[in-house]
């Protein structure tokens, strides 16, 4: 209702060695970077088994610590959307 209102556009994907169609978000890629820059998001970058890169999403130390004076209720907006 609105928390997450991104556009998403169709995109080229080689999932698994298959190329696959799927909606990506720029202001949702956005979004994280600017989280990453705030230190609020750690990122990993691995390889897969047919060695493309793969990025990995964790919170924070500091993300942890902002997340635990965040409301029930806006926790459960976030929960019901992903």
């Amino acid at each position: 209702a609105g928390i997450f209102d991104y556009d998403y556009a169709p995109q080229s994907a080689l999932i698994e060695n298959r190329r696959v169609w799927i909606n990506i978000s720029q202001e949702g890629q956005s979004d994280i970077e600017f989280l990453r820059e705030e230190e609020l998001v750690n990122a990993l970058i691995l390889s897969s088994k047919s060695f493309k890169p793969v990025v990995l999403y964790q919170v924070s130390d500091n993300g942890s610590e902002l997340l635990s004076r965040v409301g029930r209720n806006e926790k459960e907006i976030v929960n019901s959307f992903a």
